[in-house]
């Protein structure tokens, strides 16, 4: 059996498994689309999480100035009553 020979069964095999150049493109394309619905769906949730935050940050700010508001005047009134006691 010379070195051919010995060789064949392993040419045989990788044979079953080469991949050609159109499977390469046609699974590289479905790749490539998967890759770009993934970057379009991160993009969305990133904007609604943005508006999120934002929307929460601006809640924030509304709070805060209601609360100092209210600590404001009940500093106010309690001054006021302790001045002219």
């Amino acid at each position: 059996m010379d070195k051919k020979e010995k060789q064949h069964p392993f040419l045989e095999a990788m044979d079953k498994y080469t991949l050609t150049r159109t499977d390469f493109e046609i699974n590289f394309k479905k790749v490539l689309n998967f890759v770009v619905k993934l970057k379009e769906k991160n993009q969305s949730e990133f904007t609604a999480l943005n508006k999120s935050i934002s929307d929460l940050s601006e809640k924030l700010k509304g709070d805060n100035t209601s609360n100092l508001s209210s600590l404001m005047s009940s500093l106010q009134n309690t001054s006021k009553k302790e001045l002219f006691k």
